[in-house]
Formats: C-alpha cells, structure tokens, sequence
C-alpha cells in the first residue's frame, strides 16, 4: 500500500545519505569506525532527533532491521569505490534533491500522525531533512557548514511547509514528492542564476588581511584534504593567529641561523 511505497522510498533515501556521509568521512581521512558512525548519523540522525521530540515509543531504525542493511551496505560500497571515480555530480545531485524531499515527507508524516501543533510540522520535516547531516559534520568533522548555510535552511523549509500544506489536504505523497522535488529544482536554479550565497564565512569575524599571518597554512593544509571551511575556520581563530605568529618567528630565526 501506500505505507508500502513510503517505506521503499524512505529505505533508498537512507541509502544515499548514508552512502554520502560515508564518503565525506572517508573524504577527511576518519578512521572505519568513523566513516561507519557517518554514515549512521547521515542517514537516521534527523530522524531520530525527530521522533525523540515526538515523544515516540521506539526509534524506527531499531524496529526495522532493513535500515541497518541499508546503511552497512552503502558504507560498504562507499570504502569498495573510494579509491576509484566519483558519481557524475547530475546523479548526486538528483539523488540529494529526491531523497531530501522524501525525507520531508516522512518527518511531515510522523508529524501529522502525532498530531502536534500545526506550525510545530515543518519543523520536523526540516529536522529529518538536515537534522542528520549537521550531527554527522558537528561529530566527524567537527564542523558545520550546513548551519551556516542559510540558502539550504530557507529552501528546506519552504519544501516542509509545502510538504504540511498538501499532506494535510490528503494530496496522495507521490504528488507530494513530485512537486517537492520540481520546487526544489527550481529554487537551485534560481539561487545558482542569481548568485546567491547565504552562507556565513569566517571572514564576517576575522578580517582577510590577518590571514597573511597564517605562513604554516599552506604547509600544513596543502596535501592534507582537509576540508576548506575547517582549515579556514582553525586558520581565523585568535589562537591559531597567535601561534602562527610564533611559528613564523622562529621559523624564520632558525633559517637565519643556517
């Protein structure tokens, strides 16, 4: 039945967000464990955050044991392709725009069904959305770059709050997901057209001349593959600047000698 369909859906989503977080981990060199607890967090941590909320019995990962099966095995396939080529960014990016709308229409669905305050709905389609990647970034990679994207949170919500409206008028989810996804679509492209970029950099605290103090950064960074955004942010701290300072000094004094 419908619940059926749902559940496919909501399956194959987990698997390309845990296949994604899995290779984000694998992207920042974290151990197996590490590229494992990615792709778990990826995959169910928005969910879980939203049924805590909703108050529910059990958590729906550990009801059904095919959401295990789902994630072992796209981290699996993730560690087997890491060495080789990646996915073409047009299927990556469809897969992340279908299964984040899936996502919506699962946390707007538990919603509904716990019969919570209506404007408390697109909450949870937005937390089962992103919830999962932001606990995978703030725990594997120590970082958030999805909080400081404010582009992302505004078309997520406005995907949520079209998910409540239709869902609630009883318009069957396949529509649902139909619309979600064209709305998403169109929205990125708009943004990308327009050059829009929401994000919040370091530079908004740290002004870009201080970075010429920061002489390791390329030593230390270049071949690592450590992500930019956390290079950047270790980079503009007050503290970092001060040892970066130091080590230029005696770098440069040791040099001298010789």
């Amino acid at each position: 039945g419908l619940k059926g369909m749902l559940l496919i859906l909501d399956l194959l989503a987990t698997l390309f967000f845990a296949y994604y977080g899995a290779t984000q981990a694998i992207r920042v060199r974290s151990s197996l464990f590490g590229v494992l607890l990615a792709g778990i967090l990826t995959a169910t941590g928005g969910g879980t955050i939203r049924e805590t909320l909703l108050s529910s019995n059990s958590l729906f990962w550990l009801e059904n044991s095919a959401y295990f099966l789902v994630i072992f095995a796209a981290v699996l396939v993730a560690l087997a392709t890491s060495r080789g080529p990646s996915l073409p960014q047009s299927v990556t990016r469809f897969a992340d725009t279908t299964s984040t709308c899936v996502f919506v229409i699962v946390g707007v669905f538990a919603a509904v069904e716990a019969e919570i305050l209506l404007i408390c709905i697109p909450l949870m389609g937005m937390l089962t959305a992103i919830g999962g990647g932001v606990l995978r970034e703030l725990v594997v990679e120590r970082h958030s770059s999805l909080l400081r994207n404010q582009a992302l949170t505004l078309i997520v919500a406005i995907l949520s709050i079209i998910a409540t409206t239709l869902l609630i008028f009883d318009i069957h989810f396949m529509i649902v997901l139909s619309i979600l996804v064209l709305v998403q679509i169109t929205l990125d492209k708009i943004q990308s057209q327009l050059n829009l970029n929401f994000t919040t950099s370091p530079d908004k605290y740290f002004p870009k001349d201080q970075e010429q103090h920061a002489v390791f950064a390329h030593d230390d960074y270049e071949n690592s593959e450590v992500p930019l955004s956390i290079a950047r942010d270790r980079l503009c701290s007050p503290g970092a600047l001060l040892l970066q300072k130091r080590y230029r000094f005696i770098r440069t004094s040791v040099s001298s000698r010789f």
